[in-house]
């Protein structure tokens, strides 16, 4: 991994990997992310393998979180006894 790749964090947004330490087979990436002035750490092998749950190489979309008409209705009926809000 090179110095500089762009990094994307859940919460601080866009970085750029500023180090590397070897940790074994895997290495262990600090990234910088300018907006926030903060520092993380990531593995490489989570990175690429887009298996890091704040982190990635792609830009990341907030979550959206869509309940579905049954699991709606089930909740409204728990809590306001059927009726609808």
């Amino acid at each position: 991994m090179k110095q500089f790749t762009k990094v994307y964090h859940v919460e601080y947004g866009k970085g750029h990997v500023v180090g590397s330490t070897p940790k074994g087979r895997d290495e262990v990436l600090m990234v910088y992310f300018p907006k926030p002035k903060e520092h993380d750490w990531v593995l490489l092998s989570d990175l690429v393998k887009g298996s890091d749950p704040i982190m990635s190489l792609k830009p990341i979309t907030e979550p959206t979180e869509e309940v579905s008409d049954d699991l709606q209705s089930a909740i409204n009926s728990l809590f306001f006894g059927g009726q609808p809000q």
